[in-house]
């Protein structure tokens, strides 16, 4: 088909895949981030990685989502991946997108997947998630989920150093490496809260 699935996340660790997105293409550009974006500015400096964020998306385009999810699905258990993460460029593109995400988590029980995600409506409406699907709910400042969203989503902060990032008391800190903290956030469930520093 002709997404890549990477195992090559240094942050992440070994053993840990990811599917990766374009930014803006995918993006929601009401949030504060999209004009600050982090991968944006990467992907300018390292093309080889915006080019293939790029024809992951092309290739769900031409084949389409049933085969992205026979596809992946056979690819994480034929490896026997623990860990998936979904974006660590990029975000959930569509509604249509979201409900194949959890194809995959149904077919593959015995994979940890994670996403973060501003796409919070599409989060809020989509129905029942797969407990071994953990979506993450990334605030900033006043961009953020519904009341009965952050009530029922584990939730990410991002810390710029002003007061108005509104991170709460006892969120844990990402150090920026999962392995060191034991890979919470692909556990994480209602009223888990972490927060990232400006990078």
């Amino acid at each position: 088909m002709g997404v890549y699935v990477s195992m090559d996340n240094t942050k992440m660790g070994e053993g840990v895949a990811s599917v990766s997105l374009p930014v803006y293409k995918t993006c929601d550009p009401n949030a504060p981030c999209y004009k600050d974006c982090y991968a944006g500015a990467m992907c300018k400096r390292r093309t080889n990685i915006g080019a293939s964020w790029a024809n992951n998306l092309l290739a769900i385009e031409r084949y389409g989502l049933e085969r992205l999810v026979e596809e992946v699905s056979a690819d994480i258990r034929s490896r026997g991946i623990d860990r998936f993460r979904w974006f660590v460029g990029g975000d959930i593109p569509s509604p249509e997108f979201l409900d194949a995400m959890i194809a995959i988590a149904d077919e593959c029980p015995g994979t940890q997947f994670l996403a973060f995600t501003k796409r919070y409506a599409w989060v809020e409406e989509c129905g029942s998630i797969p407990d071994n699907l953990h979506i993450i709910l990334s605030v900033w400042k006043a961009f953020g989920p519904s009341e009965s969203a952050r009530a029922g989503f584990p939730l990410a902060f991002y810390d710029d150093g002003t007061p108005e990032c509104g991170v709460p008391e006892g969120a844990m800190e990402c150090t920026g490496e999962c392995e060191p903290c034991g890979y919470r956030c692909f556990g994480a469930q209602q009223g888990f809260r972490v927060v990232f520093h400006r990078h």
